[in-house]
């Protein structure tokens, strides 16, 4: 209830994402380094809201400082990076990845040794490994890795990542937030993720 409670208080803001699409992000949190500009679509059917315009953008909790202390003693990053290749380097935005991809157990154990050696020197452990499935998103099928991760003695952190191929890039989406506030961010993150559509089609 207490969940509930909270992610109807909070508003969601429309972000436009330049050659990609756009997300809302909730009212309590801000792009990291605020390089947006206000933004009016010409589409009267859409809100106002604010135009991002860079390959790597990082929303955090409203409170949290340039070395990522937050007054709130919490953490939480929507983090959306683009990967831009060539033409064909990745499957299409469209492509079916349950049927591209119909054995996940390799991939499930190349990508947790990747991320752990990621990890290396860098104070941050693998705590738990919920492994890697095929999921969709606004009609569209996408690779979402999710583990439970520590830096240091401080709280541990969900991060959930998801990949969306879209022929010459790779949209990645990374929504993670300290495990001890599930109950504060699990309801917004879902409206997050529900709300990122890329319309840039490659």
């Amino acid at each position: 209830m207490a969940q509930f409670s909270f992610c109807q208080q909070v508003s969601m803001e429309n972000y436009v994402l330049k050659n990609i699409g756009y997300i809302s992000i909730p009212s309590n949190m801000e792009l990291q380094n605020n390089n947006t500009s206000q933004f009016y679509p010409k589409e009267a059917s859409r809100k106002s809201g604010f135009e991002v315009s860079d390959n790597r953008v990082v929303f955090q909790e409203k409170g949290t400082d340039s070395n990522g202390q937050n007054e709130f003693s919490s953490y939480a990053r929507v983090i959306l990076k683009t990967t831009i290749g060539n033409a064909g380097d990745f499957e299409s935005l469209t492509t079916n990845l349950a049927a591209a991809m119909p054995e996940l157990s390799k991939l499930d154990t190349q990508l947790k040794s990747e991320i752990e050696q990621s990890f290396t020197g860098t104070g941050v452990k693998l705590i738990d490994w919920y492994g890697v499935q095929i999921v969709t998103v606004n009609g569209k099928t996408a690779l979402c890795i999710s583990y439970l991760r520590q830096l240091n003695d401080q709280p541990n952190v969900k991060v959930s990542i998801y990949q969306f191929n879209n022929n010459d890039r790779l949209h990645k989406l990374t929504l993670s937030y300290t495990q001890k506030d599930a109950a504060k961010w699990e309801a917004l993150y879902s409206k997050i993720l529900t709300s990122f559509t890329i319309t840039n089609v490659r």
